[in-house]
């Protein structure tokens, strides 16, 4: 899964962007793409970083706005690697077809246009 996400403030416009904030605290919109081949299209997601290291997931929309899944996971960032983080995702598989998909993710800030982040996920 990589993903590219920018922070977007409580009140603020859709397009906005912030300097890069102290911490990931916050709802970052997020254009996600699974799978290691190059034909993969991007998902528009939503990802929370809590205060309390919980990362909330909701997964792309439908056409009436409900999210076709939405997932729970646990961030750490080292306060030596400056800019750098991790995190973890756990989430139903969209559709018919039973099963989790679990991701584990390394992040970095991107000068203060948001966050890159890559790592495996892994489909059960």
């Amino acid at each position: 899964m990589t993903q590219h996400a920018t922070q977007v403030p409580q009140g603020a416009d859709e397009g906005s962007t912030l300097a890069i904030p102290p911490t990931l605290v916050g709802l970052w919109q997020a254009r996600a793409v699974e799978g290691a081949t190059g034909g993969a299209e991007a998902v528009d997601v939503e990802i929370e970083f809590g205060a309390d290291r919980v990362v909330g997931l909701t997964g792309p929309r439908d056409e009436h706005g409900e999210p076709f899944f939405t997932g729970r996971g646990e961030w750490s960032q080292d306060p030596a690697t400056e800019g750098l983080f991790r995190f973890t995702l756990k989430h139903p598989l969209p559709g018919p077809v039973p099963g989790e998909a679990r991701a584990e993710l390394d992040g970095a800030f991107l000068h203060g246009r948001g966050f890159l982040a890559k790592g495996r996920t892994c489909c059960h």
